[in-house]
């Protein structure tokens, strides 16, 4: 009976340690619809390459932004200069930037990693060390 009692005492001792050892390297569990902590969301640094059309190219380094319109803010704030949108079902078109107008012979477009982006600018998601590059060019439409 002894031999039994220790032999329970040590399985219970074990199966406490594996808990305790399993909910050290668990990650951290949120309440369902509450968002975590700021201090534990990631941020994105990301590149914002401005081209006027002119030549005139201009380059931001260590923008904090989530997605590519969040960058083009952040730095139209920082250099104090007017962004002009329109809202779609489809998500935000640029207009303006810095008085430089969408017109039939040239628009804004951007780019992500030198590939041109495939969605409106408030829904593509940056990721950490993403080059954003915003042109002032011809449309190839």
């Amino acid at each position: 009976m002894k031999k039994i009692m220790k032999l329970l005492s040590i399985l219970f001792f074990c199966l406490l340690l594996t808990g305790y050892l399993k909910s050290k390297n668990s990650s951290p569990q949120f309440p369902a619809g509450s968002p975590p902590s700021p201090l534990l969301e990631k941020t994105n640094q990301v590149t914002l390459i401005l081209d006027l059309g002119s030549g005139e190219i201009s380059t931001f380094s260590a923008v904090i932004a989530k997605t590519a319109f969040e960058a083009l803010e952040k730095v139209a704030e920082k250099q104090n200069f007017k962004i002009e949108v329109q809202e779609y079902d489809f998500g935000i078109l640029v207009q303006s930037i810095n008085g430089l107008k969408n017109t039939p012979e040239k628009a804004w477009f951007y780019y992500v990693n030198n590939q041109m982006a495939d969605k409106s600018a408030d829904k593509l998601e940056l990721k950490d060390g993403d080059q954003v590059f915003w042109k002032y060019e011809k449309s190839s439409f």
